[in-house]
C-alpha cells in the first residue's frame, strides 16, 4: 500500500475513477469539501495464489498459479447515493465488496486504501464504518423476526438499556415494514414461514440496528421474484436518500430501476470499465461505438453482448444394529443445527458483534449436555 499514492483532505488532485482505456479519469472533490461521509477506494488490486499439484509432490511445491482478481479499481461516492456495481459472473464485485469491507486480509495478495471521508482506514476501523447484508440470508428458523433483531441489538448495541434496545428494535422493524410479522417465525424451506422478501428485509434491518454510515450489500435480489426484487431495491435507494451511502452488487437488474441509481459501476475481469451517473454510462458507451437500441434494457444489453469480455436377518443383527446406532441419534440435532449457527456465527463475529471461539464455546455448553443425555437415555433402554 506504500507505492500507492494517498488520498487525503488536504490534497487538490482529487480521486480519479478508472472508465477504462477510452475515457479520460475524472477527478472527484475531496471529503473536506462536501458535506456527509464519502467512499473512496483508491487503485485496489487483489491476487490469490495457489500452489500448483498435489500435496505430496515435492517437484511442484515451488510452482504456484496465480490469478489476478481486482486490477486497479477506483470508486467514489457520498452519502445520500446508491451505487450499483454490475458484472457477470466470476467479474469481481463481491470479491470488491469484500474488499471494502476489509474481509480479504488474510488471504491473498490485497493492495490499495479504502478512505471514508478523506482518511484511509486501518484494518480496526472497517468493522466500525461498514455493515454488510451477504447474498445468502443466515437467520435461525425457530426464532421470531423480533427475537431476531432483539438479540442482534443486544450484541450490537453495547450498554444500551433494555428500554432503548427496544424502541430500536420497533423502530428499525417499523422502517422495513416488518412490524405486521415481528411475532412470526423466522421459518424455513421445511415449515413455511416469512417469504423470501420478508427474510431479506430481516438481513438488511439486524445491519440498521447498528445505524451504519455505509452498507454494503451482496446481491440483495438473488432468489426474489421480480415484484419483490423491485420493491427490494426501492427500500435500499429509501434507505440511501437517509444521509447512507448504498453500494450493491446486482447480476441483471430490470430497465426500470435504472433511474434508482445515482452512479453504475461495471466490472468486466475485474477490471473497471465504467463509474458514473445512468446518463454518462449511456453517453460513454456510445461515444465507443455501443449504443443502446430503442426498447432495450441498458444492462441487458452492455452486460450479455460483447461489451464486456438391509434387511435384517434375525434378532441378533437387529439388537446389533439397534444398538449400534442409538449413540448416534442423540447428535442428529446437533449435526443438523450446527451448520446452520456456523453461518451466523461466520457474518456475526465478521461484523464485530463476537468472537467465533466465544460462539463455539456457548454452543458446547449448551448443546453438549443434551447430546449426552439422549444417547443415555436411549442407550439405556435399548440394553434394558
Amino acid at each position: 500500500m506504500s507505492e500507492l499514492s494517498a488520498w487525503t483532505p488536504g490534497e487538490s488532485s482529487g480521486l480519479q475513477i478508472n472508465r477504462g482505456s477510452q475515457c479520460s479519469p475524472e477527478e472527484v472533490p475531496t471529503a473536506a469539501s462536501k458535506p456527509g461521509h464519502s467512499l473512496g477506494v483508491l487503485h485496489a488490486s487483489y491476487s490469490v495464489s495457489h500452489r500448483v499439484g498435489s500435496w505430496w509432490n515435492i517437484a511442484s511445491r515451488w510452482h504456484q498459479w496465480n490469478r489476478q482478481i481486482l486490477k486497479d479499481v477506483s470508486l467514489y461516492v457520498e452519502s445520500g447515493q446508491i451505487m450499483c456495481i454490475l458484472g457477470s459472473s466470476g467479474s469481481g464485485k463481491t470479491t470488491l465488496l469484500d474488499a471494502m469491507s476489509g474481509r480479504l486480509w488474510r488471504m491473498g495478495t490485497l493492495l490499495g486504501d479504502v478512505c471514508v471521508n478523506g482518511q484511509a482506514l486501518r484494518r480496526d476501523q472497517f468493522q466500525d464504518c461498514f455493515s454488510y447484508v451477504l447474498q445468502s440470508d443466515t437467520l435461525l428458523s425457530s426464532l421470531t423476526v423480533r427475537e431476531t433483531l432483539r438479540y442482534t441489538a443486544l450484541l450490537a448495541i453495547r450498554g444500551g438499556s433494555p428500554s432503548y434496545i427496544q424502541k430500536k428494535v420497533e423502530a428499525v422493524m417499523a422502517e422495513l415494514s416488518l412490524s405486521h410479522v415481528a411475532d412470526r417465525l423466522i421459518g424455513n424451506y421445511h415449515f413455511g414461514g416469512l417469504s423470501n422478501g420478508e427474510r431479506r428485509r430481516v438481513s438488511i434491518a439486524a445491519q440498521l440496528l447498528r445505524d451504519p454510515s455505509i452498507m454494503l450489500f451482496d446481491e440483495p435480489t438473488t432468489g426474489l421474484d421480480c415484484m419483490t426484487a423491485n420493491q427490494i431495491i426501492v427500500l435500499l435507494a429509501e434507505l440511501a436518500r437517509r444521509d447512507r451511502i448504498v453500494i450493491l452488487t446486482i447480476h441483471q437488474p430490470r430497465s426500470e430501476l435504472f433511474q434508482l441509481f445515482d452512479k453504475i459501476a461495471i466490472l468486466s475481469y475485474g477490471e473497471l470499465v465504467f463509474c458514473g451517473t445512468p446518463v454518462e454510462m449511456l453517453d460513454f458507451f456510445n461515444g465507443c461505438g455501443y449504443p443502446c437500441p430503442e426498447h432495450s434494457n441498458p444492462f441487458d444489453f452492455y452486460i450479455q453482448n460483447d461489451v464486456l469480455k438391509g434387511a435384517y436377518q434375525d434378532r441378533v443383527g437387529l439388537l446389533y444394529q439397534f444398538v449400534g446406532a442409538m449413540p448416534y441419534t442423540g447428535m442428529l440435532n446437533a449435526v443438523n443445527l450446527f451448520p446452520v449457527l456456523r453461518a451466523v456465527s461466520d457474518q456475526e463475529s465478521q461484523d464485530g458483534l463476537y468472537q467465533k471461539w466465544q460462539m463455539l464455546l456457548a454452543y458446547v455448553l449448551h448443546v453438549l449436555p443434551f447430546s449426552i443425555i439422549a444417547t443415555m437415555i436411549f442407550s439405556s433402554l435399548c440394553y434394558w
